[in-house]
């Protein structure tokens, strides 16, 4: 009887710790080497990649959620500036970009030719 009941406080003590039945993201972490450290980015940031395609002004405002919640979220910058060269709002892509070099990214060298394939598209 005893083990069982050492057992089951056992249990109890490693649900509580580990967050175990709570619903709530504060209650929430991210895995190790995650390109993000804030729960909030993360969520708005997978949001907008599910509507990229198909809704590409809400996926706008995700990235821009995920981007306000981790201002270093290159990967948000990054997916915010081709959402926004593939609709021809080059300008606001080419400031992502300007913000992704300001960062050190290597992502801004893959992004540039990207959105000047989108200019030159655009014939701008």
């Amino acid at each position: 009887m005893k083990n069982i009941i050492l057992l089951l406080m056992c249990i109890a003590v490693t649900w509580q710790l580990t967050g175990c039945g709570k619903s709530d993201k504060g209650s929430m972490y991210m895995p190790p080497g995650s390109p993000t450290e804030s729960v909030d980015a993360a969520l708005a940031y997978n949001e907008a990649n599910k509507l990229r395609e198909s809704e590409k002004a809400k996926a706008i405002e995700l990235y821009t959620k995920a981007i306000e919640a981790d201002p270093n979220f290159e990967s948000a910058y990054f997916n915010r500036a081709l959402t926004l060269a593939e609709i021809g709002e080059i300008e606001k892509a080419e400031a992502d970009l300007e913000s992704l070099k300001g960062l050190k990214s290597d992502k801004a060298e893959t992004l540039e030719p990207l959105i000047g394939v989108a200019r030159d598209w655009r014939g701008e």
